[in-house]
């Protein structure tokens, strides 16, 4: 009779240990998941045109690249980005300025994109 009990504790402790593993786990890819979520960029606001020039506000959940900003018509990229009047085009987490110049004057109806590290294109408008 004692093997028998001696068994039913083993096993229960064995059952015990396999819950306690499965929720660690468990708990450990919530957490990594969480961290390693895809960054979002969104607009925040309109852009303002002003000549060769357009000033938009992005709002980023981490630190991402401004791969470039280009305007579909006439499809040209900016010549300079400055984020948070830095010479960079990295933006931080939270709202971010930019500033992209073109070697154009640009026109007030033009559709512009921006393309991030991400792969994420953003339509500005």
């Amino acid at each position: 009779m004692r093997g028998i009990s001696n068994s039913i504790v083993a096993l229960i402790l064995v059952i015990a240990s396999v819950i306690i593993t499965l929720v660690t786990v468990g708990f450990t890819f919530a957490i990594l998941g969480s961290n390693s979520s895809s960054i979002q960029v969104t607009q925040v606001g309109s852009p303002i045109i002003s000549g060769n020039e357009v000033v938009f506000t992005l709002k980023s959940t981490s630190s991402v690249k401004i791969v470039k900003v280009y305007v579909n018509y006439p499809n040209d990229t900016a010549v300079k980005i400055l984020v948070n009047n830095q010479s960079t085009d990295l933006l931080s987490p939270g709202l971010n300025k930019v500033v992209a110049e073109f070697n154009f004057q640009i026109p007030q109806n033009a559709e512009i994109y921006v393309v991030t590290s991400n792969s994420e294109v953003i339509p500005l408008g």
